[in-house]
């Protein structure tokens, strides 16, 4: 994303380092599997700006945010303890508005996930 701050160019990133889930399932059995959950969600994000002419790190955030999630899935069993699943999950981590922070730069982003 470019953006400007007066008239230099400002590059602004932003990254999901790591996502967890808690959930609780609910499921039938046998060798086709279908399943249902949701629960609750964190990320941890960093947004950083830079600038847009020479690439140096201007600016930078991290942030732990906390949301739902739901999901569903199929599995498959084809053997003796063993399967094959495709799962779902959907998010809901709603907008933020972040301050990046450094020696040049206070920029409010707003991110939307």
């Amino acid at each position: 994303m470019e953006s400007t701050v007066g008239h230099l160019p400002l590059g602004l990133h932003d990254l999901i380092r790591a996502i967890g889930l808690l959930q609780e399932e609910a499921a039938g059995h046998g060798a086709r599997l279908f399943y249902v959950k949701g629960g609750a969600a964190v990320t941890g994000d960093k947004s950083e700006a830079f600038s847009g002419a020479t690439g140096a790190l201007l600016a930078s955030a991290n942030e732990t945010r906390w949301g739902g999630t739901v999901g569903a899935g199929l599995e498959f069993g084809f053997a003796p303890n063993w399967s094959v699943g495709f799962e779902y999950d959907h998010l809901f981590m709603g907008s933020r508005d972040v301050t990046l922070t450094g020696p040049l730069v206070s920029e409010p982003q707003r991110k939307s996930a």
